[in-house]
């Protein structure tokens, strides 16, 4: 097992990072900021290496954020344990490694369900 510690752009442009991913069987990513996250990969050789190896069967994986962050669109911000309304949460583009699902977490502790529902509806 091996931690690749990507914390710019810089980090994830580079070469040695994507080569990195070349030999992974499984991909995890942890919690935090799901568009700092796809804002730092989006575009690099991180990013080249993760669909790449997605689509040679590598599972890639995440919790929180990192959970989020695979869809195609992600939702970035949103009413929190409010009833789901037009306009009430913020998408992004996401990894693209889910195309036609959205991803969320933290229901019981935050109340999101009405954010998912809000963000289905407006992003069907």
């Amino acid at each position: 097992m091996a931690v690749l510690n990507v914390n710019t752009r810089q980090d994830a442009g580079a070469a040695k990072a994507g080569e990195a991913l070349e030999q992974a069987t499984g991909i995890f990513f942890t919690g935090g900021d799901q568009l700092r996250l796809t804002s730092i990969l989006g575009g690099t050789q991180v990013d080249d290496a993760l669909h790449t190896a997605y689509g040679r069967g590598t599972i890639i994986a995440g919790t929180s954020a990192g959970a989020s962050a695979m869809s195609e669109t992600m939702i970035v911000e949103g009413e929190e344990t409010e009833a789901p309304r037009k306009n009430t949460v913020q998408m992004a583009p996401g990894m693209g490694l889910l195309h036609g699902v959205v991803v969320d977490q933290h229901f019981a502790q935050r109340g999101r369900l009405g954010r998912l529902l809000a963000a289905v509806a407006q992003y069907p």
